[in-house]
């Protein structure tokens, strides 16, 4: 089988991170994995290669016409079995591209957009969301099958783009514990002695771009709370600028926070950051499949998230303090309990390791995957008979 991936950029989000996890599965089952792609983003490139995946960069930055031409000369010079979309401009490009070349289309939900959390969002224009709602339901008629990558997404997204539930398959990301690595006493200290942390500082780590649904303004004032029981304790910020970045550096000034909740900004080095903390933070109003989340599920690192069905699906309700949304003291207080440990924060965890193990390998992931896109090869071979 012959699959090409289409994906906005190859920059490291939870997405591009999914796909070069997942890469040596394809690798694995004699899958032939091409990856086009659209903008000039190359952080997950070399690990996509090393797991055999031949890139396509299509007319970088350029116009979307010019993009979707280039699509096109793309799809049939390799006649794929199947095209797979993810992510908006993606989805939208590569779609109309996959139509009008005739091949199998599969296209990716991996959120839950134009969600009111979006809409709540002061910085996002109401009037272009839902014209970018309306143009994604228009190009969603072209697609043979959906991957949604949690069940929430997949409803959400059904009653969003009025797409049947029979045609959306839910399948989870995953990660590869041989990509992560091991959490090791010798590792934590290593990388703490990088970002100058003393080796007893409670430190709490969050993985996320600077965007209103992320909530990060949350865990910026639960970071102030916690303070006061735990003075010396760091709040380190891994994640892309985006249209929040502004005002979260307003909202850590005025919190009083500065000195001890640290923007790292785009990092590479995410698993190892996540050895290096006690607590993994997840304060987000809306996710698909929260990747922090099962990285820190990997690694053995105690979850504190927003309580919503996305973070649920993930880790389950037992095994991570699952907070009610936007609820700073409540948070404050699960941070503080998680970093101080007992039994229960320790039994969190190897549940977490568990569930992990049990669901979230690539293996089994793209397997699921690939009978995905059996499925939309035959609907395909139906219609056109």
């Amino acid at each position: 089988m012959r699959v090409l991936y289409v994906i906005d950029s190859l920059i490291g989000g939870g997405a591009e991170h999914s796909l070069a996890h997942m890469a040596p599965g394809y690798r694995d089952l004699g899958i032939e994995l091409h990856v086009a792609f659209l903008k000039s983003r190359w952080n997950v490139a070399e690990a996509l290669v090393e797991a055999g995946a031949t890139l396509h960069p299509v007319a970088l930055d350029g116009s979307r016409a010019t993009q979707l031409v280039g699509l096109v000369r793309l799809i049939r010079a390799l006649e794929p079995d199947v095209v797979h979309t993810t992510l908006w401009e993606a989805d939208q490009l590569g779609r109309i591209a996959a139509f009008i070349c005739r091949r199998p289309l599969v296209s990716t939900f991996a959120n839950s957009s134009y969600s009111v959390a979006q809409l709540d969002n002061p910085a996002v224009n109401r009037h272009k969301l839902r014209v970018a709602q309306a143009v994604d339901a228009v190009t969603a008629r072209l697609v043979d099958r959906f991957h949604a990558v949690s069940a929430p997404v997949a409803r959400d997204m059904s009653a969003r783009l009025r797409v049947s539930s029979d045609r959306i398959d839910v399948v989870p990301r995953a990660r590869r514990r041989d990509v992560l690595g091991e959490s090791t006493a010798a590792r934590r200290d290593a990388v703490r002695a990088t970002l100058r942390i003393g080796e007893s500082t409670p430190v709490v780590l969050a993985i996320a771009r600077h965007e209103y649904q992320k909530g990060l303004d949350v865990l910026v004032d639960a970071a102030a709370v916690a303070a006061a029981e735990l003075p010396t304790l760091v709040v380190l910020i891994a994640g892309r600028e985006g249209r929040e970045t502004a005002a979260l550096r307003e909202h850590i000034a005025s919190a009083g926070v500065e000195e001890r909740v640290r923007l790292l900004g785009a990092r590479t080095d995410v698993p190892d950051l996540i050895v290096a903390a006690d607590v993994v933070a997840v304060p987000s109003r809306v996710e698909g499949l929260p990747g922090a989340v099962l990285e820190a599920m990997a690694l053995n690192r105690p979850v504190v998230a927003s309580d919503i069905p996305m973070v649920r699906e993930a880790i389950g309700e037992h095994a991570a303090a699952l907070v009610p949304l936007d609820d700073v003291p409540a948070f404050a207080a699960a941070l503080v309990s998680a970093l101080r440990g007992s039994a229960t924060v320790a039994q969190q965890v190897a549940d977490a390791r568990r569930r992990f193990d049990d669901r979230f390998t690539p293996d089994a992931v793209v397997r699921a995957l690939v009978a995905i896109y059996e499925r939309a090869a035959t609907r395909r071979r139906a219609a056109s008979t």
